[in-house]
């Protein structure tokens, strides 16, 4: 372990800053971190190291949000409307959560086992069918109001159900070409927009 302090930045562009850098060797494992957090009283070198690997958890939600859940563009520039697809995103990904959790312990499987990139599209789309269906049977009962209608068990529907080992991740290829992520080289920072900055302050 080892644990010293850096000076990072060029100070041309952006003034420079002294960082904590702490490199981890062990067993073939290799981490170098930087932390801004400068008194080891507060952070350990071995806490450090420790709580790296949480951060996967934090980038893993990220990478769901912008690649699965679409959030990777915005529909509009205006604040208040970029704040509503922030917010409806995030209520619907906490609620696909909720489920993969459920479908999880049903399937006797650890929720990390399960790949949301597969499955909340399916997800989606069982949501869809089921509202359609739904929504049939009140325009039936509509149109009947003097007949009492037995609903479906929506349970045993075909859309209701599907195969674990079709949504359970799988270990990567080591030798796969990795793709260049798409918007890359033509984001704008939101602070050029008019009201942007105030969204970023209330975020």
């Amino acid at each position: 372990m080892e644990d010293i302090l850096v000076e990072a930045g060029n100070g041309r562009d952006q003034p420079k800053l002294i960082v904590r850098l702490i490199r981890y060797r062990k067993d073939g494992r290799s981490l170098d971190l930087l932390t801004d957090v400068l008194d080891p009283k507060k952070l350990t070198a071995d806490e450090a190291v420790s709580l790296y690997g949480m951060r996967w958890s934090i980038e893993r939600m990220f990478l769901d949000l912008k690649r699965t859940l679409k959030l990777h563009g915005l529909y509009s520039s205006h604040p208040n409307l970029v704040a509503q697809q922030l917010y409806s995103t995030l209520i619907v990904y906490n609620a696909l959560r909720v489920a993969q959790g459920r479908l999880a312990v049903e399937a006797k499987v650890f929720p990390e086992q399960i790949s949301s990139e597969k499955l909340f599209p399916i997800f989606s789309r069982c949501l869809h069918e089921w509202a359609i269906s739904r929504q049939a049977m009140i325009r039936i009962q509509e149109a009947n109001p003097n007949v009492k209608l037995n609903e479906p068990d929506w349970k045993k529907m075909g859309f209701a159900s599907i195969r674990l080992r079709d949504v359970l991740l799988h270990h990567r290829n080591p030798h796969r070409v990795k793709k260049k992520g798409r918007g890359t080289g033509r984001w704008k920072s939101y602070r050029e927009i008019p009201g942007g900055e105030d969204l970023i302050g209330k975020v």
